[in-house]
């Protein structure tokens, strides 16, 4: 747990549970100040494409020789 804290007093937060549900995790947390509150975590399996100017006149190696 690194960096949460608290949405409504911005007191840091100690993580009260953690369950692992059919769409991902969800976590209950309380501040100092006994603010309670949720996250749900999930993964997201979409796929990722990087586009990047061309800098060079060289082409990418593919692999084959």
């Amino acid at each position: 747990m690194r960096g949460v804290k608290c949405p409504l007093c911005d007191s840091w937060v100690e993580r009260m549970t953690t369950r692992k549900t059919s769409e991902g995790v969800t976590r209950r947390y309380q501040c100092a100040n006994e603010h309670r509150f949720n996250t749900h975590e999930r993964v997201d399996m979409r796929s990722v494409i990087v586009a990047a100017p061309q800098t060079s006149e060289r082409m990418l190696d593919d692999g084959q020789d």
